[in-house]
């Protein structure tokens, strides 16, 4: 077998139950369903921004920068895929004259708590991040909506 039998599995569908219980009931033994309805993951002061786009970099860009420039105020966190991507996004918007800061895992632990720092105080800007920005720091207390 691949994993022991103590490994713990985490499985997140937007499918109804029943298939996504089907699809992993091999890994998903004695499971607990956790079930939201649309709406309840909502955080108040947050708001959450979407745009269908072809999966063209340059429309994808084009409409990352139209929802930026309409937003009334910055902060705004952008998250990548991987480092390189985030390198590369937080550069294009820097052309841009977007102020942006960036954050990924295997950053230097110094540069990651500077470039978080300098977005919580501010001024306003775009942190572009991978999955990173919540591993290792008290992220709860230092963005919690107002």
């Amino acid at each position: 077998a691949l994993y022991s039998k103590s490994t713990q599995f985490v499985y997140f569908s937007e499918t109804p139950v029943v298939t996504a219980t089907g699809e992993a009931s091999e890994y998903l033994k004695n499971s607990i369903e956790v079930s939201f309805k649309k709406g309840e993951l909502e955080f108040e002061g947050i708001k959450q921004y979407y745009v269908l786009v072809d999966k063209q970099d340059d429309k994808k860009f084009e409409a990352l920068c139209a929802i930026l420039r309409s937003m009334s105020s910055l902060p705004a966190v952008v998250y990548c895929n991987t480092h390189p991507d985030t390198e590369q996004l937080a550069e294009k918007l820097k052309a841009q004259k977007f102020p942006t800061l960036k954050v990924y895992r295997n950053m230097e632990p110094s540069l990651r708590k500077g470039a978080l720092d300098k977005f919580q105080k501010g001024p306003s800007s775009v942190l572009v991040a991978t999955d990173a920005l919540w591993h290792g720091d008290d992220l709860e207390n230092r963005f919690a909506p107002v």
